[in-house]
């Protein structure tokens, strides 16, 4: 997972600047929305990154763990709370759309990756 990030983090982080700056044309709550998502974003994967890590190659399994997910979960609830009480600076549907950007980014580069790599195979 380490590998992924650090060779698609700078295409992630571009392509989220430039979707940023473009609804910034539409509506300023919608590009703050989802700079809000994208940035908590960011802090739910290194959780994730931080357990992989934990569990699978230091086989380490306890109470820290089960809190780590926990935490992890609930960093999601941060972002949609602040665009509940300040909906006049973000939107909530960008919100989401910016919390799940990371995802969708990662998983399409993942398809195209490997439909490249076929094509090689072939």
């Amino acid at each position: 997972m380490k590998t992924l990030l650090r060779t698609k983090l700078r295409y992630l982080i571009l392509s989220g600047i430039i979707i940023a700056i473009a609804l910034l044309f539409f509506n300023y709550t919608w590009s703050f929305g989802f700079i809000l998502g994208f940035a908590f974003s960011f802090i739910t994967v290194g959780i994730t990154e931080s357990q992989i890590d934990s569990v699978l190659f230091n086989n380490k399994k306890g109470i820290r763990n089960y809190i780590g997910f926990i935490i992890g979960n609930m960093v999601y609830v941060i972002p949609f709370l602040l665009s509940i009480f300040l909906n006049q600076y973000f939107n909530i549907i960008f919100v989401a759309f910016g919390l799940l950007y990371f995802k969708y980014f990662m998983f399409i580069q993942e398809i195209f990756f490997k439909k490249r790599e076929t094509n090689v195979k072939q």
